[in-house]
């Protein structure tokens, strides 16, 4: 009997990967919601694409496991409330979201501030 390598095929990481943005996108009104972001559905669904298609052109199979894991973790610790707002706004930075925040800072006086809270 011959030994043989295992080889995993591209199509079954490929599939992890689409299965998991899937996952990533169905649960984005949940935890926008669980962390009170002022952020659409939308653009959150835009940014978390262009996260994925910033690896794209990762062809090793390991690689893209290790990618899938590292999502899987983020996605995981979002969900389960792990992580902070602001971990959450840095992700979402290249959305407009960063600048409402930056505007919402340029307030000098802390009575100021309290009353932008209030509102």
């Amino acid at each position: 009997m011959a030994l043989r390598k295992f080889v995993k095929p591209a199509v079954a990481t490929a599939s992890k990967g689409v299965h998991l943005f899937r996952k990533i996108c169905r649960d984005v009104p949940t935890i926008l919601t669980i962390y009170d972001l002022d952020i659409s559905v939308a653009e959150a669904r835009a940014v978390i694409k262009s996260k994925f298609m910033e690896c794209d052109h990762v062809k090793d199979p390991d690689v893209v496991d290790i990618l899938i894991h590292k999502a899987e973790v983020e996605y995981d610790e979002a969900r389960l409330q792990w992580k902070t707002p602001a971990q959450l706004c840095a992700f979402f930075e290249n959305s407009d979201y960063s600048a409402k925040v930056a505007e919402n800072m340029k307030v000098t006086h802390p009575f100021d501030r309290i009353a932008l809270d209030l509102d």
